[in-house]
């Protein structure tokens, strides 16, 4: 119970400001009496007793010191949610949602571009077409591009038929990474609560690429963004992700310490296990758009509606 209650002061900022605010004039009150005797006037607000932060260094905690975003990525603000399936029948070997706290992070707003990823492959032969690995591809990498040239006036796409090898690649090369998986969904529940979608318990064709009604890819940012301002984030491409598929999300970790993440991301060309895949595509049903529905894969597999997009960390 106790912990219930400053886990609510935590996670409500007026709540938070309020708890602070009382310590400390607690704090100066007690200060202000144990001086009295001594005969000297003191301003509370001055007070820089050992072990008693001052009001400015209680308000950078309120107020985080700014974050430089770029322009292609939105913050996702630390804080619980409430992860996992809210209806069994979407898929009965998932268990019922659970809460999870997760440390700020920054994510794309869109899916990663097919003129982005050709970037990518202009500096990194080894990830071109002709010249990947059988061993990071299924054989149908980047099916729909001649050569390394992706098709005409697709640029604006989300890339399709990338590996989540060739995905780790081009995010280590631009200085990201993957989303854990449930980084992803939290991007993807936009701060709602309970919710089937971004958006809330509707899905139209107004409002993501889904069920094979447009029969192809869309431009990112042709349908609206969720309240976090992340855009496509179901529907048009499924997303890799960067940690293991676990059967039942109750068994997925949480939070993947930076180690952890460190370690995946320098060893990612060994790593076999299959890999969590999120959002649905141009061509699922509305049952795998919800933000709490896991598809995975093998690592190689290179179909043509598998996309991804990147986050980094804001820690420091």
């Amino acid at each position: 119970m106790i912990l219930n209650q400053a886990r609510d002061i935590l996670c409500d900022i007026n709540k938070r400001n309020e708890y602070i605010t009382n310590l400390l004039q607690d704090e100066s009150e007690d200060y202000t009496i144990q001086n009295s005797s001594t005969g000297h006037s003191t301003n509370p607000n001055e007070i820089q007793t050992s072990g008693i932060p001052s009001e400015a260094a209680i308000q950078q905690i309120i107020d985080p010191v700014e974050i430089d975003i770029p322009s292609e990525m939105v913050l996702i603000p630390s804080g619980v949610f409430l992860a996992g399936l809210q209806d069994k029948k979407i898929n009965e070997s998932e268990t019922s949602s659970h809460n999870v706290y997760l440390n700020g992070f920054l994510i794309d707003k869109y899916p990663v571009t097919n003129s982005e990823f050709s970037v990518f492959l202009s500096e990194n032969e080894l990830w071109q077409k002709y010249n990947i690995s059988k061993k990071y591809n299924s054989g149908k990498y980047l099916s729909s591009w001649n050569g390394n040239s992706y098709p005409k006036n697709k640029g604006d796409d989300p890339v399709v038929g990338v590996s989540w090898y060739a995905a780790m690649a081009y995010a280590k090369w631009i200085e990201k990474r993957l989303p854990t998986d449930i980084e992803w969904e939290k991007a993807a529940r936009g701060g709602l609560t309970e919710k089937t979608y971004p958006w809330g318990e509707d899905i139209t064709n107004n409002l993501a690429n889904y069920g094979m009604r447009v029969g192809s890819t869309t431009p990112v940012g042709t349908y609206p963004p969720n309240e976090y301002g992340v855009y496509d984030i179901v529907g048009n491409v499924w997303e890799w992700c960067l940690n293991q598929y676990q059967e039942n999300s109750a068994n997925s970790k949480p939070n993947i310490s930076i180690q952890e993440i460190s370690d995946i991301i320098d060893s990612y060309l060994e790593i076999e296990s299959d890999r969590v895949l999120r959002g649905g595509s141009w061509a699922s049903s509305e049952q795998a758009l919800s933000v709490g529905y896991r598809g995975f894969a093998t690592p190689n597999i290179t179909y043509y509606s598998y996309g991804f997009r990147c986050v980094k960390d804001i820690h420091s």
